[in-house]
């Protein structure tokens, strides 16, 4: 934390309140231009400075009295919004909950911003035992909580997580019966169409055919590894 002077929070009317305000928000921008750490000095400020170091207090969203997150979001001039403010303030509630292993040297700010979509505290504390005794990456990390259904794919990861969902609401046995039914058609039923019909069909049938090539491929990857 920079040299800025904490000033304690006390029973007081709003105008009283004014001073703790602006310090809060001068801090608050100091901080903003130092990237991910900021995120935790600002947390452990907000922590000190509104819930008097107690977490069980940012838990019940009871900051000391007269003092209000949300009213520090609509201060004039402040460069973050209430959902980074309430993001760093749990971010500081977390480093307290972990304690020993948030110290880790292989625990980053990244590593712990990802964290905080864990709830329980048991499960979260594990993965930071992970990312520590397997020197995982942030990626790494971030593949797990995916994998493990904390944090949901963006994108185009969540365009092909939804297709492989609907393929298995679909269900391998309607996927058998496509394939049953390619597998028994005639190909002599199709002698006597017409050439645009031929063209069409034949195009289908060559896309069909890519698609399949490319599922055998697959499937004897899976069965001879």
């Amino acid at each position: 934390m920079t040299d800025t002077e904490i000033i304690p929070a006390k029973d007081a009317d709003e105008e009283q309140l004014i001073p703790i305000y602006d310090a809060t928000v001068k801090y608050i921008n100091e901080q903003v231009a130092n990237a991910e750490t900021s995120f935790l000095n600002i947390g452990a400020y907000l922590l000190k400075c509104f819930f008097d170091d107690d977490i069980d207090k940012v838990k019940s969203q009871s900051p000391v009295k007269g003092l209000s997150i949300r009213k520090l979001a609509l201060q004039k001039d402040i460069n973050m919004s209430l959902p980074s403010l309430s993001r760093a303030l749990n971010l500081a509630k977390q480093e307290v909950e972990l304690k020993t292993v948030s110290t880790s040297k292989h625990l980053t700010a990244s590593h712990k911003v990802l964290l905080l979509s864990v709830e329980d505290l048991t499960a979260k504390k594990n993965y930071a035992k992970m990312v520590e005794n397997k020197e995982l990456s942030v990626r790494g990390l971030r593949e797990k909580l995916v994998e493990d259904g904390y944090i949901l794919v963006r994108g185009l990861g969540a365009i092909k997580e939804g297709k492989k969902r609907n393929l298995a609401r679909m269900g391998h046995s309607k996927l058998m019966r496509s394939f049953d039914f390619i597998s028994g058609l005639d190909a002599e039923m199709f002698g006597d169409v017409d050439k645009p019909t031929a063209r069409k069909t034949l195009a289908n049938a060559e896309k069909a055919k890519e698609s399949l090539v490319q599922l055998i491929k697959k499937l004897k990857e899976k069965i001879e590894a």
